[in-house]
């Protein structure tokens, strides 16, 4: 699983993150864009959102094959939940491998956590810990029990999140949610963006579905962001300590690291003007 993740200090944040972690891979740098913009009510695959901007811009990735990028700007948790379930089925493709990558990093040939690991696994809640070994359970099974597995436990997560929200009201803020599309329409990758600041964009989630690997479609996603909010100054991103892979991605795009706490590793981008 790639699901990518990002810590916050409020909780309804936290439980919203659990949907998110990190999975990204080596991509090229983006050529010039086109975009439209529509009104604030717009026609979508989930009908009419309320309190969002859409706009779609045509790309060209590393092959020189056209892509469809396609973007939301929201700014309430109902749209945002809507947009996240809409993209839970190309989640559970794109992170149906976390266990596998999960269990090879943590666990020793005797299926006992590494003992270097063992502190910080120990330092997780008993909630995140029973999550960890969940996952870790299904590494061995076929890759479709993997997929719905993550699915299920995805539209379980949305579902807390969304009656959390009724008990405790939150302000989402700005909010963008990009799909990268080919011209049939089929969904390639996705990228979630929240601005707790302005000027600084946290990615919290990025996905590119494994049938579109090797296209450069990390990179555009990540720096789409550039031409939807062209005042970012600084792009923040985190991913567990397991997914090595993802982490070689964020320093081949020019990211550096933040700091590491816990299971997390956070990653930074300046923007050069």
């Amino acid at each position: 699983m790639s699901l990518l993740c990002f810590k916050q200090t409020n909780k309804f944040l936290k439980l919203l993150n659990r949907c998110l972690a990190a999975l990204f891979f080596v991509a090229t740098i983006a050529q010039p864009l086109r975009a439209m913009e529509s009104a604030v009510q717009i026609t979508s695959p989930l009908g009419m959102l309320t309190d969002a901007t859409q706009g779609v811009w045509t790309q060209y990735d590393k092959h020189g094959t056209p892509v469809i990028l396609e973007w939301y700007k929201v700014t309430d948790y109902q749209t945002f939940f809507d947009l996240e379930e809409m993209l839970i089925p190309t989640q559970a493709e794109v992170f149906a491998d976390e266990p596998k990558d999960l269990r090879d990093f943590l666990l020793d040939d005797t299926l006992q956590i590494k003992e270097e690991y063992a502190a910080i696994i120990e330092s997780l809640s008993t909630e995140e810990r029973e999550e960890l070994y969940a996952k870790i359970a299904t590494s061995g099974a076929d890759r479709e029990i993997r997929v719905e597995s993550t699915k299920q436990a995805l539209l379980q997560q949305l579902e807390k999140a969304r009656a959390h929200l009724l008990i405790t009201p939150q302000d989402l803020g700005t909010s963008f949610v990009v799909i990268v599309k080919n011209e049939e329409g089929d969904i390639w990758g996705f990228a979630i963006f929240r601005f707790p600041e302005h000027d600084v964009a946290s990615l919290d989630l990025l996905g590119v579905m494994p049938s579109a690997q090797g296209k450069g479609l990390a990179r555009i996603l990540v720096f789409s962001i550039l031409k939807l909010a062209p005042e970012t100054k600084y792009i923040f991103l985190g991913t567990e300590i397991w997914n090595t892979q993802a982490q070689a991605v964020y320093k081949a795009l020019g990211f550096t690291i933040d700091k590491q706490r816990g299971c997390y590793v956070s990653f930074e981008y300046e923007v050069k003007s």
